[in-house]
């Protein structure tokens, strides 16, 4: 094929829509958490919270494929094994991160469950040999500085870290928000294991992503969406129905009233944003780590919005912490675009161009695609 007839514009195109959507992902997504603080400010419990969000979207996934008449599961015996690991995989990444945050200290929890863009940064240049490239190292060692500062320079104060879950970290480690798991009714109670249960949520948080990445066509994204969905109603509807002083147990509709609002929006915004991330990072051309790196930013995103609505106090730490995990985000970003634009001649970037390219300069970068 002639090099002025590869679409490098539309495979571009493509690439870019699915970081566009990844990104307005993380927004929504941290418009979600400060919806689900809302929610359990105004008594709702977490787990209650959790599981409104976890059963809008198991049923507005299983009503499109329903409409589209898809099979739950791939057809293929490759798409079956991605779609379950894909699944499994992220919702065991969501228990592991309540755990994690119920065990050991907030702050610490959140920040190692925030390190999952590293994780998949290395874990896709391994499995799927995505290029690091010049800013590879560097965004990798930037995304976790500037987690670690976002999450200790808030001094105890709320943050939204991990996958979208938020917890209260309000100086009084005693108190947990409604509805959270309790820590002291667990068998071991010790930091250590929460920080383990923290870290190997950010592992299989990065999995998630280099799994999705690799199967390719061979599953929709509407499936593992509602796999995941599905099994995440399972861990928290079950918490959010044992009986305790704090659950939502009201003898007249105005308390609920009141929360019925926030439930409804944390199922809305739950819907929106896990349809833009599941869609956002299956488009072609898009890699795990950019993608991984571009939803990392709903950390900035929650902490802007918990300053701005929730008028939380703000420290220079956080501010650079947050100033680096963006830094993060735009370089490789950046390096991609400037190799894009050195390794396509500038005469080649339209088919109305063609005819001026060198024939003997196209067939030398025609080899060297092959």
């Amino acid at each position: 094929m002639p090099l002025c007839q590869i679409t490098f514009r539309d495979g571009d195109g493509e690439a870019l829509l699915g970081y566009g959507m990844t990104t307005v992902s993380a927004v929504v997504y941290s418009i979600l958490v400060l919806t689900v603080r809302i929610a359990t400010d105004s008594g709702a419990p977490l787990m209650l919270v959790l599981a409104v969000r976890f059963g809008a979207q198991t049923a507005a996934f299983a009503c499109q494929m329903a409409a589209k008449r898809m099979p739950l599961r791939p057809v293929t015996r490759s798409g079956q094994l991605f779609w379950l690991a894909a699944g499994t995989t992220i919702s065991s990444a969501t228990a592991l991160y309540m755990i994690g945050a119920a065990l050991a200290p907030l702050g610490d929890a959140g920040a190692l469950s925030g390190l999952y863009p590293v994780g998949t940064l290395i874990i896709a240049r391994l499995w799927l040999h995505e290029p690091l490239g010049i800013a590879g190292i560097p965004s990798i060692c930037l995304s976790a500085a500037g987690v670690t500062l976002i999450s200790s320079g808030t001094h105890g104060e709320a943050t939204a870290l991990g996958n979208g879950l938020f917890r209260d970290t309000s100086g009084v480690q005693d108190e947990p928000l409604k509805g959270s798991i309790d820590a002291a009714s667990l068998p071991i109670v010790r930091p250590v294991w929460g920080l383990a249960a923290a870290l190997a949520s950010s592992a299989l948080n990065s999995v998630s992503y280099v799994t999705v990445r690799q199967a390719g066509t061979s599953m929709d994204a509407l499936q593992w969406m509602l796999l995941y969905s599905m099994l995440g109603l399972l861990v928290t509807l079950p918490l959010c129905l044992q009986p305790s002083a704090d659950q939502l147990g009201f003898s007249s509709f105005a308390p609920w009233a009141k929360v019925l609002p926030c439930l409804l929006a944390v199922g809305g915004w739950g819907v929106v944003a896990q349809t833009l991330l599941g869609y956002g990072q299956m488009m072609r051309g898009c890699r795990a780590g950019i993608t991984a790196l571009l939803s990392s930013s709903e950390i900035v995103w929650s902490y802007v919005l918990q300053v701005i609505v929730l008028d939380q106090p703000t420290t220079p730490v956080a501010i650079s912490g947050a100033a680096l995990i963006l830094v993060a985000i735009i370089a490789p970003l950046a390096e991609m675009e400037v190799r894009r634009r050195r390794n396509v001649p500038l005469a080649c970037r339209s088919t109305q161009s063609a005819p001026k390219c060198d024939t003997a300069e196209l067939e030398g970068l025609n080899e060297g695609f092959k």
